[in-house]
């Protein structure tokens, strides 16, 4: 990747660990971020962001990848967001705040939600649901509730290499639309 400028050598960053077959590669850098390529889809990831992508490289690196390569059929772009939020009884929490009491109600373990919104060129697709995690200031496995948002725009004519680049650039926008609806959603 830094051959090609897609990831600067300024930046320090070395590689941890790399994975090459011909249907997958991977290659993970000390600074959190992981570059997945598989035949049909291209993943960035950084997994030390916990304000947002503000100082997250992960857009411009995907923009980069799409500029090396702009002959590819790109067919869509998404920006995506994992939250893990903390509450006491999470299971309980999302049941009483999503469910209406019924005899249903008794025996259920767990709410899980799916929220679909339109986009300009796609749709943001809202996923709410429990889970464990380890979290920074807790020894062991803590029962949460995870988001997980997907923003994802369909390409247009190609070559779309361009227009990727833009839905990329979208981050920050994406990041905030997504802090707005979660806090409406969860109050």
């Amino acid at each position: 990747m830094a051959v090609e400028g897609i990831v600067p050598k300024s930046w320090n960053w070395s590689v941890s660990e790399t994975i090459t077959t011909p249907p997958l590669s991977i290659i993970r850098y000390s600074s959190g971020v992981t570059i997945t390529v598989e035949p049909n889809k291209l993943q960035v990831t950084d997994s030390n962001v916990e304000n947002g992508p503000g100082n997250s490289k992960v857009a411009e690196i995907a923009s980069a990848y799409v500029r090396v390569l702009p002959h590819v059929r790109y067919t869509a772009s998404g920006n995506n967001f994992q939250s893990l939020i903390q509450r006491d009884s999470p299971d309980e929490y999302l049941k009483g705040r999503f469910l209406k009491d019924g005899p249903w109600h008794d025996s259920l373990n767990a709410v899980g939600i799916r929220l679909i919104y339109p986009l300009d060129t796609g749709r943001l697709t809202l996923a709410i649901d429990t889970g464990e995690a380890k979290l920074p200031d807790k020894a062991d496995q803590q029962a949460v509730i995870i988001a997980n948002a997907n923003f994802s725009r369909n390409c247009g004519n190609h070559p779309d290499h361009e227009q990727v680049a833009e839905f990329l650039g979208k981050a920050m926008e994406d990041w905030s639309h997504y802090e707005e609806l979660l806090t409406n959603i969860m109050e």
